[in-house]
């Protein structure tokens, strides 16, 4: 995540979480807020997930997007889907993960959420949509390959 914001030149600004619930305070939130912030990230460590609910009217009075990143989620998609709240919520499904797939993310969009959306712009999910077809489809020889080989590395671990 970090990395991505880094190579399209967003300033992240970070908000410390408080140990006993592992999310952060209302205020932190309200403290970093600038005229700058378009977007609040909210991620879900080490298998914690919260209400999110006490941060939207400070954010949306500001017009701050909402996206949460549940990517060390410990829950499936059939016990937790993120908030309706947030614009965005990602999952990951990586190797190392809890409930791992191997390869692959799952995000789920919400339209009526996208505040920072132009009249006449495309949906978010059609953009990605557009970006995703744009990439080379793994053929099952290689898809396989990745299969056996984090197999190997799953043995390992």
């Amino acid at each position: 995540m970090i990395q991505i914001c880094k190579e399209h030149g967003i300033t992240i600004v970070p908000v410390d979480l408080d140990l006993t619930n592992m999310q952060p305070s209302v205020e932190d939130i309200k403290r970093s807020i600038s005229p700058k912030t378009v977007a609040c990230v909210f991620i879900y460590n080490i298998g914690v997930t919260y209400d999110i609910a006490p941060f939207v009217e400070i954010l949306s009075a500001a017009n701050i997007e909402i996206i949460e990143d549940a990517a060390q989620s410990w829950r499936s998609l059939e016990k937790f889907r993120g908030s309706d709240f947030a614009c965005m919520t990602m999952f990951s499904y990586g190797l190392i993960k809890h409930n791992t797939a191997f390869y692959g993310a799952v995000t789920i969009i919400r339209h009526n959420n996208e505040c920072h959306r132009k009249p006449n712009d495309k949906p978010l999910s059609q953009k990605i949509e557009e970006i995703q077809n744009t990439y080379k489809l793994y053929s099952l020889d290689e898809y396989s390959s990745k299969i056996r080989t984090s197999n190997f590395i799953y043995y390992l671990i």
